[in-house]
């Protein structure tokens, strides 16, 4: 990954906190290696701390701007009764203290809000790492036993492994980050001279994959002990195209139970209370106001919601 003009400037100007902090940052390093995103982990969280920093700053900025345009910037000032008058007058020196704390609550909001935003930038931006990392060992998985099915008819032609991963790292296209995987491991083997063993001993440490780490790890033992490896591609394939077919049933049956759920929440639920409602309505006993928000809040949320979880559930295929 190149390395851009936004975070050659996080960098200058965190760079030198986090190059003497980094063993404090080891597992998102980890998670940045699994990630494949090749880049220093310096200079990632230089570019989270900026971007936090640059939310805060700016988010401030308009909080500021907005407090001057309706004037609240003077709403907290000191009563103006005097304490002889605090006894006489309680109500007002009330009022005032009421007034003053909702200009404080406000300053306080406008001020805080922002800090905590950026907080939250910087946070997220130390999830990014896992989550890519997430995603790409959801793919591997998927198409793991497809990959092996693959090695393993190379085995049976007589390609040494060295070229069969190469084949497998120039086949993007079919096999997804399992060819990433690969192109790792014939950049270890080509570029910085470790044989095929101490390649995929490497890769297996980096991987989010743990099927795919388990296959490395087998596949050095099965080299190191002379054993036949298009057996043992045969075997692994097999055992990991069950493990997909058994996740692909556990998610349509997971399924079912999210749709009858939704329809039960979402469909029956808000039907009843719609009904409820206009009936109340008719007869002075009920706003509409709550038919709104069920209709434009609460069904579009809901769908949203029901839709983002399936879409984090679903295994790749």
């Amino acid at each position: 990954m190149k390395i851009s003009f936004y975070q050659k400037i996080g960098h200058k100007v965190f760079g030198n906190y986090f190059n003497k902090n980094r063993d404090n940052y080891h597992h998102i390093k980890k998670n940045i290696d699994k990630a494949r995103m090749s880049i220093p982990i310096d200079y990632w969280m230089s570019s989270a701390a900026l971007s936090g920093l640059l939310t805060t700053i700016t988010m401030l900025t308009v909080s500021i701007i907005l407090m001057i345009l309706m004037g609240n910037l003077n709403i907290v000032s000191y009563p103006s009764l005097s304490l002889t008058e605090l006894f006489n007058n309680t109500n007002q020196f009330i009022n005032e203290i009421i007034v003053n704390l909702k200009g404080f609550i406000l300053i306080l909001v406008g001020i805080g809000g922002p800090i905590i935003l950026g907080f939250i930038i910087y946070f997220l931006f130390q999830l990014i790492p896992r989550i890519k990392a997430s995603g790409r060992a959801r793919e591997i998985d998927a198409l793991l036993p497809y990959a092996i099915n693959y090695i393993s008819a190379m085995a049976g032609a007589g390609v040494t492994p060295v070229e069969t991963f190469k084949l497998l790292a120039s086949s993007k296209d079919i096999y997804g980050e399992v060819s990433v995987e690969a192109k790792y491991l014939i950049r270890d083997t080509e570029m910085f001279g470790k044989d095929i063993i101490s390649s995929m001993r490497s890769i297996s440490k980096t991987t989010p994959s743990g099927n795919f780490q388990d296959f490395l790890q087998g596949t050095i033992t099965t080299i190191t002990s002379g054993g036949n490896l298009e057996t043992y591609f045969k075997s692994k394939a097999d055992q990991f195209m069950r493990e997909n077919r058994r996740t692909q049933k556990e998610f349509l049956e997971t399924l079912g139970l999210i749709g009858e759920s939704y329809v039960t929440a979402f469909v029956a639920g808000p039907l009843f209370i719609i009904v409820m409602v206009v009936v109340m309505s008719m007869m002075g006993g009920a706003s509409l106001i709550i038919l709104y928000l069920i209709i434009y809040g609460g069904i579009p949320f809901g769908s949203v919601i029901f839709v983002l979880l399936v879409d984090i559930i679903s295994p790749e295929v």
